[in-house]
């Protein structure tokens, strides 16, 4: 029998970078045959002075960046909120039908990716904390020679 309470620590990563990989087919799929979605742009969308293909164009870019941010873990919660607002935005476009639903549950994955926060195999948990540890003084302290008492964690 396999036993996976070993794996459990990998949970966060595994639906993180799948959310990036979903993000990053959609995204790519919509600069490079931006046509095929179409029939998606809500009606909202006709009130923005743009043609449909480049607004489709400037969601796939977004769609994108969210893919590349979610896979390498860069602003993890940042990029997760963005995403929530995002596919909120985009549920409430497409009324309720399964693609919305799908939405739906990419959502819900972002919100828990949000509340999590980087994960240990996140661009932000390794460099950032390179960060931070070049930035400590000898009493853990940042801005001690200020009298300024930020603790980092």
């Amino acid at each position: 029998m396999i036993r996976f309470d070993k794996y459990k620590p990998l949970a966060p990563a595994i639906v993180r970078i799948g959310l990036g990989l979903v993000f990053l087919w959609f995204g790519l799929t919509q600069i490079f045959n931006a046509k095929s979605f179409l029939g998606y742009l809500p009606s909202f969308a006709k009130q923005i002075p743009l043609a449909p293909l480049t607004i489709i164009l400037l969601n796939g870019i977004f769609d994108t960046l969210i893919g590349l941010f979610y896979t390498l873990g860069i602003l993890t919660r940042l990029t997760a909120f963005v995403a929530v607002v995002h596919l909120c935005i985009v549920v409430i476009g497409l009324g309720y039908n399964d693609i919305a639903v799908r939405d739906l549950g990419l959502m819900i994955m972002s919100l828990a990716v949000m509340i999590n926060g980087p994960d240990h195999w996140t661009f932000d948990t390794h460099f950032m904390g390179r960060v931070k540890n070049k930035v400590k003084t000898k009493s853990g302290f940042l801005g001690d020679a200020l009298g300024i008492k930020i603790k980092l964690k």
